[in-house]
Parts: structure tokens; C-alpha cells; sequence
């Protein structure tokens, strides 16, 4: 799918597909621009392991044909809803190419699938503080709220 991005006054297309194992080096990377890999954590072996599960799907973003951004999301069997339901896991726009719509394309292309899927809710987490994530998803539909917690596992 491709939608232009906006920004000053120059728009490009943003193209948002699934992630392939080609992939695997440009995902690793925008994540290690984001945040390092905690101690102990195997990125590359993760994203490979996560591009071959069914259920588990990464978006990228190219714009110039270049991948500027990621959207990682799974599906799984909700028992309360009676239905799948789907969670955003990771949202992540190079710096560079931020506020010009590549996260608004790759949360509407990740809605747009989960709808093909039959999904009947998707769920998102964003630190409270992340103004600019949750300012993204609302414009995107997400409304309400509910707390979601985390606990750490790594020594």
C-alpha cells in the first residue's frame, strides 16, 4: 500500500509492506536507533523468528524506496471476546522522517489487515509520557483507555 507523506510542502510515498528475511538488517537497525538491545536480548534472531510466525507480523515503511519505519504487531485468540484481537507491539519513524505520515500509513495498514482478518479489537501500549505516540494513535481511533502493565524477566 502506498500514501504520500506530508511534511513541508514536498510529499512523498510511503510504501508499507510485510517485512521479508531481506528485511531483517533494516529492522534491526531503526530498533538499535530507537533503543539498544537490552543485555542479553538476540534482536536479529527475534525479528527472524517473528517474520516466520504466522501469527506475528512486521510492517515496514520505505520511502525513496529506503525503510524509514516499522510497525510490529501480533494476533492472537482472545477466550473473553470470542475473537481474535490483535496488540501493536512496536511503533518506531527514523527521526528523519517523522510528523510526514509514515506512522499514520503503517497504523492504517495494520487496521486496514487486521480488519481483513477478521480481528475484532486492536490494543496498543504507549508510555504515558510519549505525547507524540499517543497524539498518532488517537488520530488513528484508538480511544479508549486501560492501563497495561509490565513486569521485567531479564536478570
Amino acid at each position: 500500500m502506498s500514501r504520500s507523506t506530508g511534511g513541508s510542502g514536498t510529499r512523498k510515498p510511503v510504501r508499507v509492506r510485510t517485512a521479508g528475511l531481506e528485511d531483517v538488517e533494516k529492522v534491526v537497525g531503526l530498533l538499535e536507533e530507537w533503543s539498544p538491545c537490552p543485555e542479553g536480548g538476540d534482536r536479529r534472531k527475534t525479528a527472524v523468528r517473528a517474520i516466520e510466525d504466522c501469527r506475528h507480523e512486521i510492517l515496514v515503511a520505505e520511502v525513496d524506496g529506503r525503510v524509514v519505519g516499522l510497525l510490529e504487531w501480533v494476533v492472537f485468540h482472545d477466550l473473553l471476546e470470542g475473537s481474535d484481537t490483535a496488540t501493536i507491539l512496536s511503533l518506531y519513524v527514523a527521526e528523519s522522517h517523522r510528523r510526514m505520515g509514515v506512522g499514520k500509513a503503517l497504523v492504517g495498514e495494520a487496521v486496514r489487515r487486521a480488519k481483513e482478518r477478521g480481528v475484532s479489537e486492536i490494543h496498543v501500549c504507549a508510555e504515558r509520557t510519549n505525547k507524540p505516540a499517543l497524539s498518532l494513535y488517537r488520530k488513528c481511533g484508538f480511544g479508549r483507555e486501560y492501563v497495561c502493565l509490565e513486569m521485567e524477566l531479564r536478570p
